[in-house]
């Protein structure tokens, strides 16, 4: 009797099975014949369109194996028959296309079948082989397949379900999470075609699941392990290099340290090879999982869920973590406001503290950004009260933008934001518009303590911050410079690059390797480049900036003032940068800054603490008396000056937002603070603050005795007089040691020493410190004449100031009152009788001395003068008066307009040449000075000027 023919491709599908399966052989020594297995991938390979012809009866093989329930010949087949496809799968991957759906179909089977109504973890095994191979060999086309993307997504379930099953099937679990490594290493999980939300809600519950049971450090070692496994794909790279490694039960019981590290292992490889957009959606899968997981007990875990969040930012690419950290920043802002914290609530905070801390480089993070939306939920809960959770939380998140520097001026920009911040719930602008003036000076309580913790954190980090700064290849060999209060400044030279960083560009995309990248942006013809940094290098906080807040001295909050305190003394003694001064020239512009800074800085310190109670202020019993000083005469050019001159932000905001009556009196814990604080100023080194810092201490002594001799034993002015004597005592002694002055340190001590015992508390814990009960009444023994005698023979005062003993007499002895220390051109007078060819660094300020008649009124010639000297209108905004030669008017004809050109640059240059020439035999020592080199540039601006009108 003959046999029936059959097709070729039926016949090599016949041969792959064993001949003769025995009941008592092993299922897992049950393989498909090699030889014949070759011959079938040789067939199906060299006619790809029988392919879907075979995979098709390998199927209905597949399917009645799979039917017959019971015994053990059609499960041994059923074996044979997965690996038969799986062979196919990976010699015809090329083709993978034309027969994937039925593959999935077989590996289905073998997953879902169970033997006895008992798990069976040998089919499962060749079942997630099969799955794992489809999905490492599948190509982005593949998800175009309706049909093959149902299939692949049935099989995922059933893995996903498989890797959350009990402790008691941990062989399944791992073989699961076997099958899983190839799913994220798959193009149909990455492919823009595919659905990567659908997938990935499927995975992170699978992967997560088996991390929950392990403490949280082995989850760590685990994650540090998998960074340096090579066997974990970076990339999914061309089909025909990929690989597929068979899955088999193991000998052992895998334990939970084993599933979480492939768990772990499968995590970091999604999130390497997911992009931006792809990272939110399997962020947000993880806090939808989260919610679900056992009604959201998991939020109370936080050490597990800031593991998920930094481990999370660590694996990813450097060019996508700024997005990562916005998503838990939007998390975070996204906390309703009003409604009671919730313990996902902290968790989410603190996750985002925690990152912002952690080690991984957040090049790219926008920080104003997060700081807007931290600050605005910060002030937004303020209703809430003190004993909101939420706020400690927030405030530790804010300061956490210290502890990483990506950018030169970050923390400078950080402050100013805050400080802006502070000034608009100041005004009532914001979410503070409908805020109670309890409710305002709450939010204004919780920005202060942010704005310390910034500057806290900042001093902390020093040594540890990772700068991400613009270099200019023509400076780049340039060594670092060093500011004169010893602080590093900002390297110039280019550093190397972390491992495996790359370069960086102004927005955080990381480019490659390398030591820079030029910008399609030039500025003054130079290449600019953004490079990552060495540690430890930034930016001083702007004393300009700073200075803006200084109208918080004088709020009618004793418990904000004394906040307040803390972050002005902070930044007084470890952030200030108090610039260069004297022959050495130095930054000009940091010369200014520091020289407004001392002077409002001595305004407000003078300010708070003259705010005596007295008497009451138009009768109200509860105001304080301001111990104020009549403003001294100006002539009538000062007053024109000031009027032109830019009034100083603190001084608007005081009087706009706090008139004369609104501050409460001092406390002990002011006087405390304020004396720190003027010792501490002391205390930098800078000749800057000593000029302004002793007129403000004399001004002090000499109006709490006029204040004493008005009112006689005023209800509590006197022991707060006595704390404004302590603080002019301990500040000349701080001077006096600081610039080597032992004559005026005998003084100033005797002075301090006859005030014993103190009214200032040692260590002031408000609100419970106290004024001492011991009042010394008489008067010390402050001798004006001789404090600046004494002072200004100190060699070191003169050398760091470039200025002579007569000179120094002539500044320390100009009158001084609170208001008009708060104007920058003030300290024309201060030099109005020092040698005008003496170092003054801030020309800008100063009268040129052409004639004596005239000293009040001509001034230094400024780049304004030289644009209207040559006709046209100067374009830099000025707080200087009009020009000596102004050409108001139009010019009528083109020769009047040279004529008058030429005259006005000759008058500019006569009154450039007389500053310079009163005295020739010291003109040596001016060109040395950083004014004596604007005055020779500006002279030869002139000559040019001149010369070019007259050609």
């Amino acid at each position: 009797m003959g046999l029936l023919p059959v097709s070729n491709h039926q016949a090599l599908i016949r041969d792959c099975y064993p001949t003769k399966i025995l009941t008592t052989t092993p299922i897992s020594e049950l393989k498909p014949d090699s030889n014949a297995l070759s011959k079938l991938c040789f067939y199906s390979q060299g006619r790809p369109k029988k392919l879907p012809k075979v995979a098709q009866a390998i199927l209905e093989r597949a399917e009645r194996d799979a039917r017959t329930s019971s015994g053990a010949k059609p499960r041994a087949q059923l074996a044979v028959t997965v690996d038969i496809v799986r062979g196919l799968v990976s010699e015809c991957r090329a083709e993978l296309h034309c027969f994937a759906e039925q593959a999935l179909k077989v590996a289905e089977l073998a997953l879902g079948r169970k033997e006895a109504g008992q798990r069976d973890p040998v089919l499962e095994a060749r079942g997630a082989a099969l799955f794992h191979a489809v999905s490492v060999f599948s190509s982005a086309s593949v998800a175009l397949d309706n049909a093959l993307i149902k299939q692949y997504f049935r099989c995922l379930s059933m893995i996903s379900s498989m890797a959350q099953l009990g402790s008691k099937e941990a062989t399944s679990r791992w073989i699961a999470l076997s099958a899983l490594d190839g799913a994220v290493a798959s193009e149909l999980l990455y492919a823009a075609a595919s659905d990567y939300e659908g997938q990935i809600r499927l995975i992170v519950p699978a992967l997560f699941y088996n991390c929950i049971d392990l403490p949280v450090p082995e989850l760590r070692k685990h994650f540090d392990e998998s960074s340096t496994d090579t066997s974990s794909p970076s990339s999914l790279g061309l089909v025909a290099a990929r690989k597929s490694s068979p899955i088999t039960v193991p000998e052992a019981t895998p334990t939970a340290s084993t599933l979480a590290s492939k768990a772990v292992r499968s995590l970091r490889t999604t999130v390497r090879l997911s992009h931006g957009v792809q990272l939110s959606t399997k962020l947000s899968a993880t806090s939808d999982w989260l919610d679900r997981h056992a009604k959201g007990a998991l939020w109370a875990q936080e050490d597990l869920v800031e593991w998920i969040g930094s481990s999370g930012v660590a694996a990813t690419a450097v060019q996508y973590r700024a997005g990562v950290v916005t998503w838990w920043v939007d998390q975070v802002s996204d906390i309703n406001s009003v409604s009671p914290t919730q313990k996902k609530h902290e968790t989410l905070v603190d996750v985002l503290s925690s990152i912002l801390r952690g080690p991984t480089s957040l090049v790219g993070l926008g920080i104003g950004t997060v700081l807007a939306q931290l600050t605005a939920l910060l002030v937004r809960r303020v209703p809430l009260g003190d004993n909101d959770p939420l706020s400690p939380k927030l405030l530790d998140a804010i300061s956490g933008l210290a502890s990483h520097v990506y950018y030169y001026d970050q923390l400078n920009d950080v402050v100013a934001d805050l400080i802006e911040t502070i000034r608009v719930v100041k005004s009532g602008g914001g979410p503070s518009a409908s805020f109670s003036d309890k409710d305002r000076s709450r939010a204004l309580r919780k920005l202060v303590s942010a704005l310390r913790g910034v500057l806290a954190e900042a001093q902390e980090s020093e040594s540890d911050v990772v700068t991400a700064a613009p270099m200019s290849k023509s400076n780049s060999a340039s060594p670092s410079t060093k500011s004169v209060n010893g602080t590093t400044g900002a390297s110039m030279s280019r550093p190397p690059l972390p491992q495996g960083e790359g370069t960086i560009r102004g927005n955080g995309v990381l480019l490659g390797n390398g030591q820079g990248i030029r910008s399609k942006k030039e500025t003054n013809g130079a290449e600019v480049m953004k490079v990552v940094a060495q540690p430890g290098r930034r930016n001083r906080v702007s004393a300009d900036v700073f200075k803006d807040s200084f109208f918080l001295l004088s709020e009618k909050d004793p418990v904000l003032r004394l906040d307040y305190q803390k972050a002005l003394l902070l930044f007084v003694e470890s952030e200030l940068d108090v610039g260069a001064s004297g022959e050495d020239g130095g930054d000009e512009d940091a010369w200014k800054d520091s020289s407004r800074f001392f002077d409002e800085l001595h305004a407000a310190v003078y300010d708070s603490a003259t705010a005596f109670t007295a008497a009451p202020v138009e009768g109200r019993p509860d105001s304080p008396v301001i111990l104020r000083t009549p403003p001294r005469p100006r002539t009538k050019s000062s007053a024109s000056k000031k009027s032109r001159s830019r009034q100083s932000s603190y001084a608007s905001m005081r009087r706009s937002t706090s008139p004369v009556g609104v501050q409460s009196a001092s406390t002990a814990c002011d006087y405390y603070f304020l004396k720190k604080i003027v010792e501490a100023a002391q205390s930098r080194g800078s000749s800057i603050a000593v000029v302004s810092g002793v007129q403000m201490l004399l001004a002090l002594e000499r109006d709490v005795n006029q204040f004493v001799s008005a009112n006689d034993n005023s209800d509590g002015a006197d022991v707060r007089v006595q704390a404004c004597r302590e603080i002019v005592a301990s500040g000349l002694v701080t001077i006096s040691k600081k610039w080597a002055a032992p004559d005026m340190e005998r003084l100033a001590q005797s002075a301090l020493d006859a005030q014993s015992p103190s009214v200032l508390p040692s260590s002031p814990v408000y609100p419970d410190s106290q004024f001492a009960t011991d009042i010394c009444l008489v008067p010390p023994p402050v001798n004006e004449t001789a404090i600046v005698d004494t002072l200004t023979s100190s060699q070191k005062l003169q050398a760091a100031s470039g200025l002579d003993r007569s000179t120094l007499a002539a500044s320390l002895s100009v009158p001084w009152n609170n208001e008009t220390a708060r104007i920058p051109a003030h300290k024309q007078d201060i030099y109005r009788r020092a040698d005008p060819t003496r170092s003054v660094t801030n020309l800008s300020t100063i009268r040129v001395n052409r004639t004596p008649d005239r000293a009040g009124s001509v001034r230094a010639p400024s780049l304004a003068d030289l644009q209207t000297s040559l006709g046209r209108p100067g374009s830099v905004h000025t707080s200087a008066t009009p020009s000596i030669a102004s050409t108001h008017g139009t010019v009528s004809t083109y020769n009047t307009g040279r004529r008058t050109a030429k005259t006005a640059a000759s008058q500019v240059l006569a009154g450039l040449s007389s500053s310079g020439s009163r005295n020739s035999s010291r003109l040596s020592v001016v060109g040395r000075t950083g004014s004596g080199r604007i005055v020779m540039a500006a002279k030869d601006a002139a000559h040019n000027a001149a010369r070019y009108i007259t050609a």
